[in-house]
């Protein structure tokens, strides 16, 4: 099956975005990459800024569009709302955390 445009569209932006940062990077000489990096402190945080930005309001949209289609079903209307609002909430309380208590390290693989 063919993917919604709009979905086709959205796809390609984001992606487009994370990849030609990607190539960027890796085409640049390694010696070349701390000084870009600290030239450009922010840019690399774009795909995932987008891709934050985009569940979220994908998330949003769901559930807008419950609480519109569940009309006339109120228990069910106001028990969807809860559950995507606090779904939301646990996603947003995790990356917080993360971003507070900070990531795992990344080690060199063996060799």
């Amino acid at each position: 099956p063919v993917p919604p445009k709009n979905f086709a569209n959205g796809s390609r932006g984001r992606y487009g975005c994370a990849a030609y940062l990607y190539h960027t990077v890796n085409g640049a000489d390694p010696s070349d990459v701390p000084a870009w990096r600290a030239a450009h402190p922010y840019l690399p945080l774009l795909p995932l800024a987008k891709f934050f930005g985009g569940t979220g309001l994908y998330l949003i949209g769901v559930i807008l569009w419950s609480w519109r289609d569940l009309e006339g079903v109120s228990g069910m209307q106001w028990g969807c709302l809860v559950f995507g609002v606090t779904s939301m909430l646990s996603a947003v309380g995790t990356i917080l955390y993360i971003a507070v208590a900070g990531s795992v390290p990344r080690t060199a693989p063996a060799e």
